[in-house]
């Protein structure tokens, strides 16, 4: 999946071939066969349309109709833990453990109903005019269009730049004319700026989000990697020095996204944030916690300068032997290897999208990693 995602298809599907090739387990097991299907789908999806959020294909929802229900549940306790897994997914509300004991099943729910019918608009064309006028006459305070809005933007960004530029344009010029853009809508018209190299629509737009400190909590990993992509130190610095996040031990996620970004600033709390996530996980912790820190440190990491991060990711190595689990899908594979190893891979793939500039001829799946 990792070279997938950095449009390396060729090494992609030899190892995918090589994989299931080598792998053991009985082909008409429904879990292993599902689970199989299920990261080959993705891994084409990934080569053949970049994308890495899409629903599950027809014959895959068909599969899982099937599954019994202790197969039903190793399925989905990857399935909720995995973002290869869970990409396009609304996670249910009841987790697998609780829905496995109160014998209910949450029903599959796509994260993004509207990006979905946009993309279903087979021609690049229908899609261009759908955005076109969704952004063009959709009322900015009707809290009822700001996902469709937020989806367009979404799927200009996947546009060729010659149709998408103008359209971004003409969006900017009305939300910068607007006294109350919605954040969201902010903050993805400047990640499409940034995925096209456009660093003169930006300002308009980060002026307004810096205006409201308190709506830039959900935004900031979003804006910053938009901001590093323009080279924007200036808008970084200005946006850390008005972020904080409270204190805990260990660091959370979120901590640990601004503690990346301080390294490049030379902020000394960047570092002292990873020392004291690593002092934890050097420490007695349950496994839940442990693998949480995990992909929150590899999630930090990749806001960090290429050298750090690096190191990061390495002094996560040896705690792979700390990695095992007893939650009653042992019989099929181990969640906490998969779990540490997909955090290893999504951080690397990640940090070497962040290094690419926006005229380098990459996989549009460069762009959308930041959302």
């Amino acid at each position: 999946m990792g070279f997938a995602r950095l449009g390396d298809h060729t090494r992609a599907r030899a190892l995918r071939d090589e994989c299931v090739a080598a792998l053991p387990f009985d082909a008409g097991d429904p879990v292993h066969r599902f689970l199989l299907d299920a990261f080959v789908l993705r891994i084409e999806q990934t080569c053949e349309l970049r994308h890495v959020d899409l629903p599950l294909s027809p014959p895959l929802v068909e599969q899982i109709a099937t599954l019994d229900r202790i197969a039903r549940y190793k399925v989905d306790r990857l399935r909720d833990d995995s973002p290869i897994l869970s990409a396009g997914r609304r996670l249910p509300e009841v987790d697998s453990i609780t829905a496995f004991g109160n014998r209910t099943t949450a029903p599959d729910a796509p994260l993004d109903p509207e990006l979905d019918a946009l993309r279903a608009l087979g021609s690049p064309g229908a899609r261009a005019h759908a955005i076109e006028a969704a952004l063009t006459d959709a009322p900015l305070a009707d809290v009822a269009a700001h996902r469709r809005l937020a989806a367009c933007f979404t799927a200009l960004g996947e546009l060729d730049e010659n149709v998408a530029v103008p359209i971004l344009a003409s969006a900017v010029r009305r939300l910068g004319s607007s006294l109350d853009v919605p954040p969201v809508l902010a903050e993805r018209a400047i990640t499409v700026a940034a995925r096209f190299g456009y660093a003169e629509l930006v300002p308009a737009l980060l002026a307004r989000l810096l205006a409201s400190p308190s709506e830039l909590a959900p935004r900031f990993p979003a804006l910053l990697r938009a901001l590093h992509r323009l080279d924007a130190d200036a808008d970084s610095a200005t946006l850390l020095a008005m972020l904080d996040v409270p204190s805990a031990d260990p660091p959370s996620g979120a901590a640990l996204v601004l503690a990346g970004a301080r390294v490049t600033f030379d902020d000394p709390r960047g570092r002292g944030a990873f020392t004291q996530a690593f002092r934890c996980l050097s420490g007695r912790m349950l496994a839940e916690p442990r693998l949480a820190l995990v992909r929150d440190v590899c999630t930090g990491a990749t806001h960090a300068p290429l050298d750090f991060a690096l190191d990061q990711l390495r002094l996560l190595m040896p705690h792979y032997r700390d990695m095992t689990d007893s939650f009653g899908t042992n019989s099929h594979y181990c969640r906490a290897v998969l779990h540490f190893v997909e955090s290893l891979v999504l951080a690397i793939t990640d940090l070497r999208l962040a290094t690419l500039s926006p005229r380098d001829d990459v996989p549009e799946l460069a762009w959308p990693y930041a959302l």
